[in-house]
């Protein structure tokens, strides 16, 4: 059984005032779920990655990453860039 956690954004600050019908949790966190003993799935605003973990030795893991764009923002098609953008900008701050 696949388990899960989800990180907010500090942004997602913006809904506390917002009234429940109006509040929208995407680009707003981050869930990651973890599938097998070596691979996990994070979902992003705009992107999906698969990770997989191969074990080398008992100090090194090779890690292949697979980018996935979603499939739409609120009916708005995601471009290939734009998830490009965002999974290098999530690379590059942590």
């Amino acid at each position: 059984m696949p388990t899960g956690v989800t990180f907010p954004f500090r942004r997602i600050e913006e809904l506390r005032h917002k009234p429940c019908d109006e509040r929208k949790a995407n680009g707003m966190l981050t869930s990651v779920y973890h599938l097998f003993s070596n691979a996990n799935v994070s979902v992003l605003s705009t992107h999906s990655n698969l990770t997989i973990m191969a074990p080398l030795t008992p100090g090194s893991t090779k890690m292949v990453t697979y980018l996935m764009t979603n499939p739409s923002v609120e009916g708005k098609s995601i471009i290939l860039e734009d998830a490009e953008r965002d999974a290098q900008f999530v690379t590059e701050s942590g």
